[in-house]
């Protein structure tokens, strides 16, 4: 089970939801909800915020809990004030990544490897 799934299925069973009930609370189906869970497949960006605002959690929670806070501190979804002025470009990468359907959890790849490559050229 990918991180994604793991969060999900944990937040769901925490809230006390069917994946039936989240699934209509996300616009989507209990299979998908259940393919989600068990990482057979990926939410695109957009469905993956839906889930993440569901439970009041930012995505990058849902894709790597033990580096996020499980509190909403920056909305990807409802971007305003302070932090939107702030971090624009971090804000034009998740807009490119929704629109070229890069899911969360294949984002969150890609940055841990930047990561690591710039670590390893340092």
């Amino acid at each position: 089970m990918h991180e994604f799934g793991k969060s999900l299925n944990k937040l769901r069973k925490q809230a006390g939801l069917s994946q039936e009930e989240l699934a209509k609370d996300v616009s989507s189906t209990k299979s998908t909800i259940s393919k989600y869970e068990r990482g057979v497949i990926e939410p695109t960006l957009d469905i993956a915020k839906r889930i993440a605002n569901r439970f009041d959690v930012t995505v990058e929670y849902m894709v790597n809990p033990c580096y996020y806070s499980n509190t909403k501190t920056l909305s990807v979804a409802e971007p305003h004030g302070e932090y939107h002025t702030q971090n624009s470009d971090y804000l034009e990468v998740i807009k490119i990544a929704k629109e070229n359907n890069i899911s969360a959890s294949k984002l969150m790849e890609l940055l841990n490897f930047t990561i690591s490559m710039k670590n390893e050229s340092e």
